[in-house]
This record gives structure tokens, sequence and C-alpha cells, in this order.
């Protein structure tokens, strides 16, 4: 595997005080990238100089797009893509560090049949730079997976990617799905990235550390007085977002182009589509539970059950967790 297989696609925004050390990783990589390709959205403090000064002394290619005004963390991604020149696009976070054997390791996969995307376990790291733990992402040992292994909404880690360019040619990202986790966006640069890929090709799984995925920062989630939510109203959109966007998956998985079967071998269109028409046909049938009152959720998680709507879409194994899940919202005294 060469240099001019790979292009780093690297977001930032006032990055100031972890992107040299990002950089430094990024150059001293065994087998250097073809290019660094930046979007930096908006910065204020010293990234773009930092950025500048990394380019004039380095025998890679530093190129920055600055988006002005900026365009958020997904957009800033997936924008750097269309810039990048390499056939294998390795996305970069601004405040980690790279192992030096990440792309090397990566590469050697590149050949195998029907992989399209290559992705591994990482340190945890403190703003100092110290090995705090470890992050397996469910990696266990090294395996390749086929497609449709993975559940229909599960991801990995941007900075963990490195996957086929073509794979972004199969649907303009102006026509993902919307981000269930936060749908007042599109769909997430890697929840994308990982969709795609797990419709038309085979994903090979590292255990290896090889990066260092750091840990800063005091960020919180939920802040409000729990007291004035209504539960059950969140859950109820909640799961009307996760329908929307796996409607959304079936469209995209009907209107692929003719090319994809003959780029990608591994690719069953029809396979695919009957995936995630069963993963709707589940999310449809759990709604219903939310929507319904007390008893007839009860009576509705009962029906689901015994038609086999908590079957695992991938392995068939009934899915305990879901269905205790739906048995506890039903029993919850939560408003309607």
């Amino acid at each position: 595997m060469t240099a001019s297989s790979i292009s780093i696609v690297l977001a930032t925004h006032n990055g100031a005080a972890f992107l040299g050390e990002q950089l430094e990783s990024l150059l001293s990589q065994s087998l250097p990238p073809l290019e660094i390709v930046v979007g930096d959205d908006a910065s204020t403090d010293d990234t773009l100089a930092i950025l500048n000064s990394f380019a004039s002394r380095s025998k890679v290619p530093i190129r920055v797009h600055r988006n002005l005004p900026g365009l958020g963390f997904r957009e800033n991604f997936l924008d750097c893509c269309s810039h990048a020149k390499g056939e294998w696009i390795a996305f970069c976070d601004q405040d980690d560090v790279w192992h030096p054997q990440k792309l090397a390791t990566c590469a050697q996969h590149f050949g195998r049949e029907g992989v399209v995307m290559v992705t591994h376990a990482a340190h945890l790291i403190d703003a100092q730079g110290k090995t705090i733990g470890r992050f397996r992402q469910g990696i266990d040992s090294d395996a390749t997976k086929p497609p449709l292994a993975y559940d229909p909404w599960s991801t990995f880690w941007g900075f963990s990617l490195v996957f086929k360019r073509r794979l972004l040619d199969l649907c303009s990202s102006d026509g993902r799905f919307v981000d269930y986790i936060a749908p007042r966006h599109k769909i997430a640069h890697d929840r994308w990235v990982c969709f795609l890929a797990q419709c038309v090709g085979n994903t090979v799984e590292l255990a290896q550390p090889l990066a260092g995925y750091r840990q800063h920062g005091a960020n919180a989630f939920g802040a409000g007085d729990k007291r004035a939510r209504n539960i059950r109203k969140e859950t109820v959109e909640r799961h009307r977002h996760y329908v929307a966007a796996t409607e959304r998956m079936l469209d995209i998985v009907e209107s692929m182009p003719a090319w994809a079967e003959h780029e990608f071998p591994a690719f069953d269109r029809a396979r695919a589509y009957a995936f995630f028409s069963a993963a709707l046909a589940q999310l449809k049938a759990r709604s219903a539970v939310y929507e319904k009152s007390r008893g007839g959720g009860v009576v509705q998680a009962a029906r689901n059950f015994i038609d086999g709507s908590y079957a695992d879409v991938r392995s068939g194994r009934m899915r305990w967790r879901s269905l205790w899940r739906d048995v506890i919202y039903c029993a919850s005294p939560g408003k309607r």
C-alpha cells in the first residue's frame, strides 16, 4: 500500500490546545498519507497559525479549507471529504493522538476482497496524554464482518474509521437521513459512513489500540428539571425519529446507483432492503407500545413478543433487553 492511497480528513474548530500534538502524530506515521485535508470551522484561536506552521515544514501536503461561517462538525467532515484525493479516507479529530503504526496497520487490509472499511480499538488518554483506560468499541479480537452484520443504528467512532472514498458516491450526503440522536441535524459523518459500509461490503475490526482517544472537559447531558419532563412524550418522539431515519435508509438502499453491485460485489440489494425493512417493521411495532394507553401498551408488547418483533434482525435471537425496556415503560407512572 502506498502513501497515495490515503487522505486524512481533519475537522478543526478552536482546537489549539491539542492540535499540535495530533499533527505531530499524523506526520510521524510509518506509512505517510497522500495528504492532510483540513476543514476549519471559523476558528478564532491559534488553530490556523498552528496549521500554517506545520504546513510550512511538512513533507505531507496540508490543505486547509476555511468555513465562514462554520458548518458544524457533521457537514465539516463530509465537505472536507469532497476535497480528498485518496482512494481511502481516514477521519481525524483535532484532539486525539494517533499511534505511529495506525495507517500502516489499517492499510494491510485494504487489498482484501470486499473490504470497504477498517476500524480499531483505542487507548483513552487524559488532557496530559496519559493513558487512563481502553476504548474497545465492542471489539474483543480481530475479525472481518460481512455486510449487514451490525445493528442498523450502531456505529464506530469517526476517529477509528478508515474507509473507501467510493462509498460516498453511493448517495449524496445531502440526502442522508435524520440524526435520530440529535434530530435537528442530519446523521453524523461517522454513522453515515458506517451505514454505507455495512450495506455494501466487509468491515475489518482490529483489537489493537491504534490511537489515543482524548478525554477532557466537563460535558453534561440532560440538564434541567427532570420533574418537568414528559418522559413518555420524549420516548414517542424518539422512536418517531428512528422510524423516519430507517424509512430513509430503505429509500437509499433502493436508489443506490446501478454500478454499486459491480463496484461492491458483496452488495446484495434485495437482502439489504429486506434487512432494513425488518428493522423498520420492528420499530413500528415497538412504537405502537409507546403510543397506547398503559394497558394497551402491555397488550401490544405481548403481541410483539408473539410475532417475533423482538427478534434481532441479524441473528433472529431474542432481544430480551428491548422487551424488558418496553415492559418497564408500560409500568412507569410518567405522563401521557
